[in-house]
């Protein structure tokens, strides 16, 4: 009987090739992946990518572009730590630390964050910019915005008022209609980013800023004048002319705004930003020992290496 199973295991394998290759590539290896949160196709979303690096930081390559691994795709891997990045930007300081044990899989904790607004058909036709759904992801390292991490830009329905982008669970920075906010992206969540009205006003040079005292780093929003206008929810500084006595008779004006939330679309009032986001069901067996929670390199302190000692010369000084 014994022989039997031999030879069919052999017929079996010489029959299809392909799967004798998968079997010996598996073999010894543990797997990595980072779930796929995003059914088909949805308005407003670029797919996201994983990068892979080995511990020192050199790329293993997948077949995707600039050498990515699709999200929801298994990559067997030998044991050790790895360096990952998730969105669709590749940064050097974007990448987690992770460990794949042999046999089991190792989950990259991922999150969705989305915006939902009015579709441009739904906006003032006014003199003041529109909105869509385009979202841009940052990592929160400066008081200005960068690295860029992700963005949905090259999606073609922008229009119609929703913005999605997948990113490792962690903080980051989102811009949406030329303000940003720090926020938290939850592993198996999906962030509503939030977004309130203000305006219109009665100055008709009415702006809105990031914070106070004109420089070239704060330009203003014109706000729309017929209606409101829909920005993020967040502390603001207005400006607008005065007028005063003296020339060149008026002076900017400088005032504190805050903008408060409006109801999400597609969510109850008072549920909060973060909605549990339906995950396919992952087979095999969850690594969950040391090393399964993403170190993010971006946080960790750089190691400093002492200069080396130099002993004291044992030659005699020379005589003078």
């Amino acid at each position: 009987m014994r022989q039997k199973l031999t030879v069919i295991t052999y017929v079996l394998v010489g029959l299809f090739p392909a799967l004798g290759a998968a079997i010996d590539r598996s073999a010894g290896k543990g797997f990595l992946v980072a779930t796929d949160l995003v059914k088909g196709s949805t308005k407003g979303y670029v797919p996201s990518q994983l990068w892979v690096y080995d511990e020192i930081g050199q790329p293993i390559a997948g077949k995707g572009e600039r050498g990515a691994f699709a999200l929801g795709e298994r990559i067997a891997l030998s044991e050790g730590w790895y360096l990952v990045e998730v969105g669709n930007e590749p940064a050097e300081k974007n990448r987690q630390k992770l460990f794949v044990r042999e046999g089991k899989l190792t989950v990259v904790p991922t999150g969705l964050v989305m915006v939902r607004v009015e579709p441009a058909t739904a906006q003032p036709r006014d003199t003041c910019s529109p909105w869509n759904g385009q979202l841009f992801a940052y990592l929160p390292l400066d008081a200005a915005p960068g690295p860029l991490i992700a963005s949905n830009g090259k999606a073609k329905d922008l229009d119609e008022g929703q913005g999605v982008l997948q990113l490792a669970a962690g903080r980051y920075r989102f811009e949406w209609n030329r303000f940003t906010v720090v926020t938290e992206v939850r592993a198996g969540m999906t962030l509503h980013l939030e977004t309130g009205l203000i305006g219109p006003m009665a100055q008709d040079d009415y702006l809105l800023h990031a914070k106070d005292g004109a420089a070239p780093d704060n330009p203003g929003l014109k706000l729309c004048k017929r209606r409101p206008t829909r920005v993020l929810v967040r502390g603001y500084q207005g400006s607008f002319s005065q007028p005063t006595s003296k020339y060149p008779y008026k002076k900017r004006a400088w005032v504190a705004v805050l903008v408060e939330a409006g109801n999400v679309a597609g969510k109850a009032k008072g549920a909060g930003p973060w909605e549990k986001t339906p995950a396919p069901a992952i087979r095999g067996t969850l690594y969950r020992g040391s090393g399964s929670e993403p170190i993010p390199q971006w946080e960790q302190e750089p190691i400093t290496v002492p200069p080396p000692t130099v002993p004291p010369s044992t030659e005699p000084p020379p005589s003078q």
